[in-house]
């Protein structure tokens, strides 16, 4: 390993660090330690290994060595070199082993491997997700959402439901089943709901139509789509854009070009999306030629799709206009943290550092979505910021970290969900279930996203 390789692991284990003690509130009680005679702060540093037991779950941890203890977390490293780190209060007990343990794993789908203390975590969310599927307090839209997860994994009664649900003469309600559907893994684009949605005078009925459409792919409704990337309201030129944009159909870039420079959040960001699925030379030519007198959002827009389109110049243009805008500074720290660059992780964890008082929804995402950039970039002592997060008493905030969680697809964030599974709103429950199958699932994780974006 050379100087510089050091130096780069150096700041990344600083980094990682700070961002837990950036997290830090008042010492917490530490966890005991069974089966040995040193204390925690005695095992620090030590070649010994220990499993960590979490609560509530059970599930365990094995194999770890402990690098760190704070004032409300312990840190550790895994066999592989990984480093975790785990909130006290999460932490039933650690054990320390006489030696190392064989863990099997657990083989999922499309070579996802887990091990047996995260396929336990993964059965409870299915468990959870029954659960409120026959949850007599559970309305249509709830059970639908459990009845996904439960299709997703092969059950044949949630997969009946859905269907069942597809099949009704109310078009909003087939709309709703069979986005459930895609995300279960159906492919076979139902046209003659979809058109009969794009063709709708409700205008949420024509939105989510255009939803399904670019979903399943169904080129047999580009003509009707085709007028709706014209329409003056967002909430229907937005979806039909992007759908448009997935089918492939280039004939849409000319006002795509024009939408990114709409003051509609929702227009501008249907525009950058549609324009990095379609790229393409002819794409790229025409953002740089407009960048050469685009300012403001405009501007900022334009370089965020060169960032999507992986433009060589994209990141030296988000370095140096982005992170000095303080409206746009931790959108853009989180797209330079992904990548790999240093002062977008600075910034992140320069962020974290700094206390906040008022736990709105959009402060506790905020943080969430730093913590998130963080843990993307390799950064995983950062785990225990968003289990900080999810403890919180915000329904709105949790449901959106859970979804976070899901795009992420880290593993190591499995345990980290499962107290929120538990969690007596069922809202914020099944979001939590969502995103442990999500990780577990990749073929379902990966509708997920999209269907997100």
């Amino acid at each position: 390993m050379n100087i510089m390789e050091r130096i780069g692991r150096m700041r990344t284990t600083m980094a990682g660090l700070v961002v837990i003690m950036c997290a830090a509130g008042l010492a917490q009680q530490i966890p005991p330690v069974v089966g040995g005679s040193g204390s925690l702060n005695e095992l620090a540093g030590t070649p010994t290994l220990v499993t960590v037991v979490l609560k509530g779950s059970g599930a365990l941890d094995q194999n770890l060595k402990v690098t760190d203890v704070g004032p409300h977390y312990v840190s550790v490293v895994d066999e592989d070199g990984e480093s975790t780190a785990y909130l006290f209060e999460s932490v039933q007990e650690i054990r320390v082993q006489k030696g190392a343990v064989e863990k099997p794993e657990m083989q999922v789908t499309e070579n996802q491997l887990l091990r047996i203390e995260e396929q336990r975590v993964v059965d409870r969310a299915l468990a959870r997700a029954r659960e409120i599927f026959d949850g007599t307090n559970a309305d249509q839209n709830l059970k639908m959402r459990a009845a996904t997860l439960m299709a997703a994994n092969g059950n044949k009664e949630g997969l009946d439901y859905l269907e069942k649900l597809a099949a009704t003469n109310h078009i909003e309600t087939e709309l709703d089943a069979y986005q459930c559907l895609y995300l279960a893994g159906h492919n076979d684009p139902p046209s003659l709901v979809i058109s009969e949605g794009l063709q709708s005078g409700n205008r949420m009925v024509k939105a989510k139509a255009a939803t399904i459409a670019g979903l399943y792919n169904d080129q047999s409704t580009i003509a009707l789509l085709a007028p709706l990337l014209q329409d003056r309201l967002a909430e229907i030129s937005a979806p039909a854009a992007m759908a448009l944009a997935r089918m492939g159909w280039r004939e849409s870039i000319s006002t795509l070009m024009r939408m990114i420079g709409e003051l509609h959040e929702a227009k501008g960001d249907a525009a950058v999306f549609g324009l990095a699925r379609l790229g393409g030379p002819d794409v790229l030519d025409e953002i740089k030629a407009k960048l050469k007198t685009a300012t403001g959002l405009t501007r900022y827009r334009l370089i965020m799709l060169l960032y999507k389109l992986e433009d060589p110049g994209a990141m030296r243009l988000l370095l140096d206009e982005g992170l000095s805008d303080p409206g746009k500074a931790l959108k853009t720290a989180c797209a330079l943290a992904k990548r790999g660059d240093w002062s977008g992780r600075h910034y992140l964890v320069s962020f974290l550092k700094n206390k906040y008082f008022d736990e709105t929804e959009v402060n506790l995402v905020n943080r969430a979505e730093a913590a998130g950039a963080l843990v993307a970039a390799g950064e995983l002592t950062a785990i225990s910021e968003i289990q900080k997060l999810l403890s919180i008493n915000n329904a709105v905030a949790r449901k959106r970290i859970c979804l976070m969680i899901a795009e992420l697809g880290n593993r190591k964030l499995i345990p980290v969900l499962q107290p929120t599974i538990e969690n007596a709103d069922m809202e914020v429950a099944i979001e939590a279930c969502t995103a442990v199958v999500a990780i577990a699932k990749p073929q379902f994780r990966t509708r997920l996203v999209e269907l997100m974006n």
